[in-house]
């Protein structure tokens, strides 16, 4: 065996310490879907539901949202080998989607009380109006 093929002993560690803290989280599950499985008051359907609610939080695989770095000049064509979860983007495509998003949830924002179209003009606006009709 070659030295890279032995485990090395602090990876070793740190893979017991993460089987360990998974048995103890999966233990303290099973007590919680026992509790689930003896309460009368539910009905065999709604019990399996809650239970894998359960097991699927605490199994289910928990995906990183991806860091966006902006190129500069000298990166903008060299995306390479990026890190996991960095996507490389360059300004302009970044500021658009920002503002695609900032147009879509201003449009899903209006039509709610004061908000709405019919009252759509904001104080300055108003001032003004009042202004003209005092003339």
């Amino acid at each position: 065996k070659g030295i890279n093929v032995r485990t090395i002993k602090k990876v070793a560690e740190a893979k017991q310490r993460k089987t360990r803290q998974m048995n103890r989280a999966l233990s303290k599950v099973r007590k919680k879907a026992s509790a689930i499985t003896e309460n009368a008051e539910m009905s065999e359907r709604e019990k399996s539901k809650e239970v894998e609610k359960l097991y699927k939080k605490k199994l289910g695989a928990k995906k990183e949202a991806k860091k966006l770095v902006v190129g500069k000049r000298f990166q903008a064509g060299s995306s390479g080998k990026t890190a996991r979860n960095v996507k490389m983007v360059d300004a302009r495509t970044r500021s658009d989607t920002r503002g695609e998003q900032r147009k879509a949830k201003r449009a899903k924002g209006k039509g709610k009380g004061k908000g709405s179209e019919t009252n759509a003009r904001s104080g300055r606006q108003k001032r003004q109006e009042k202004r003209h009709k005092r003339k």
